[in-house]
């Protein structure tokens, strides 16, 4: 990244980060910090869509709607179960 470049953290997260992302990455950037709502989901689509991010590398784990309750006890065990993004789909 080239110095005054932009970082966003959009999601929420589990744990506190003890550590400010600047002191970490040093300050010569603008870092962005918001959680995942119906603003910042037009956003993340629209930067995805050209082909920049690979959203599909994140997708560690599928379900079906009649398996949501062990998505959510998935996602609720992340870090154990390894999970970052998590779908759940309307499949009989």
């Amino acid at each position: 990244m080239a110095a005054g470049g932009h970082i966003a953290n959009v999601g929420v997260h589990g744990k506190t980060c003890p550590v400010e992302p600047g002191q970490a990455l040093g300050a010569e950037y603008n870092p962005h910090h918001r959680l995942v709502d119906t603003v910042t989901t037009p956003m993340l689509f629209k930067t995805g869509w050209p082909g920049k991010l690979q959203p599909n590398l994140l997708i560690t784990h599928h379900f079906t709607l009649d398996q949501v309750m062990q998505a959510y006890d998935t996602f609720g065990e992340a870090m154990k179960e390894r999970a970052l993004k998590i779908i759940i789909t309307n499949e009989a």
